[in-house]
């Protein structure tokens, strides 16, 4: 139980800093709103998948479940937390760069083809980890 909250928490504040920094970059006239509506739904694609399963299974909890063995959620818990930091950090890299017109664009563009790969192995810890977590 502990594991699937920790999990929850993970991806959602990785999901809320990231939202927050886009926030940030427009208050700041790093961006434009036009940009915060473009790239928005871009930050949110690439959490969500992975936050609503997890956010849906406790839903679907049953009344007393075990928790997972060690090496499960281990492996899930530290492939989220990796894929979270590495996605912060890219957008956070926005901060020490020289200001340039479609930077945070660009940013969001890395940010998604690193999300294929990661996404691939971590959605696989994930489900192993909830697979293994009845």
């Amino acid at each position: 139980m502990r594991t699937r909250a920790i999990m929850t928490a993970i991806w959602f504040f990785g999901m809320c800093i990231c939202t927050a920094f886009l926030l940030l970059f427009w208050a700041l006239g790093i961006i434009l709103a036009a940009d915060v509506k473009e790239l928005g739904p871009a930050i949110l694609g690439l959490f969500l998948p992975f936050f609503t399963p997890i956010a849906t299974y406790w839903y679907a909890e049953r009344q007393h479940a075990a928790e997972a063995p060690r090496v499960a959620s281990t492996l899930a818990v530290s492939l989220s937390v990796g894929y979270c930091i590495v996605m912060v950090l890219i957008l956070g890299a926005v901060f020490l760069a020289t200001p340039s017109e479609g930077l945070v664009a660009q940013q969001i563009d890395v940010m998604r083809t690193l999300a294929v790969p990661l996404g691939g192995v971590v959605g696989g810890a994930i489900g192993f980890f909830f697979s293994q977590d009845n």
